[in-house]
């Protein structure tokens, strides 16, 4: 990363504390990106009661996903998590692909073997098929009418947008164990603000859970963090 000036501190507060900024740049992306950005935390999930425990139990122990059963931490500060954004953000500017942030004065790293290291979680050098598909997969009317055919309660569709594309499904016309992982998904592995809807990119990824592939979570979740930048909500 080349060299960008004197790093700048104490250049803004909020009730979770005080912000710090690595360098003056960041305060653009701050303001423009990520300050005043709901926050969606990891909740718990509770184990529905209609599902064999067998079936739930198999594809966490098979990706060593206990990490993900444990009750979430609640003290969550959104200003170290809109401090987090706005440097992840800025950096993928300047350096795409480096998933590196900076926060209160620590570099941090949310690369897939960061993440595996600090979750417990096991770490794949090479990407898995799944994550594979997942990143080369064009969302093609195949692909649609795959996840519709191995996921949805037959006779369900999806939703469309106006382009007839489809745009998500909700949560009550999927199979019980789909439904569950979808929950496991929003509440977990991505946090959502609501899962009574579950958009194609979510189903891909349940897609993968139900047929037990190997989900490399960690590889998942620095993805999915980098995708986060953009959108309205950011991920606790």
């Amino acid at each position: 990363m080349s060299s960008r000036g004197k790093r700048a501190r104490n250049t803004g507060s909020s009730s979770g504390g005080r912000f710090v900024f690595e360098f003056p740049e960041v305060r653009v992306f701050f303001n423009e990106c990520c300050n005043g950005k709901r926050v969606v935390a990891e909740t718990s999930l509770d184990e529905p009661e209609d599902l064999q425990e067998v079936a739930l139990v198999r594809p966490l122990v098979q990706n060593h996903w206990e990490c993900f059963t444990y009750e979430p931490d609640p003290n969550m500060s959104k200003s170290l998590v809109w401090e987090f954004y706005a440097h992840a953000h800025y950096r993928e500017v300047v350096n795409p692909g480096c998933r590196l942030s900076w926060v209160r004065g620590k570099e941090i790293s949310y690369n897939a073997e960061s993440i595996a290291s600090v979750m417990g979680l096991p770490f794949y050098p090479a990407q898995t098929d799944f994550v594979t598909s997942y990143l080369n997969n064009t969302t093609n009317n195949t692909d649609y009418d795959n996840l519709k055919n191995s996921l949805f309660i037959p006779g369900k569709d999806w939703n469309y947008s106006q382009n007839q594309t489809p745009k998500h499904v909700y949560a009550k016309n999927l199979r019980a164990d789909v439904r569950f992982w979808v929950s496991f998904i929003c509440h977990n592995l991505y946090p959502q603000s609501h899962e009574f809807e579950a958009k194609p990119h979510i189903l891909r990824i349940a897609h993968g859970i139900v047929n037990e592939m190997l989900v490399d979570a960690a590889l998942l979740v620095a993805i999915l963090k980098t995708l986060t930048l953009s959108q309205r909500s950011l991920v606790a």
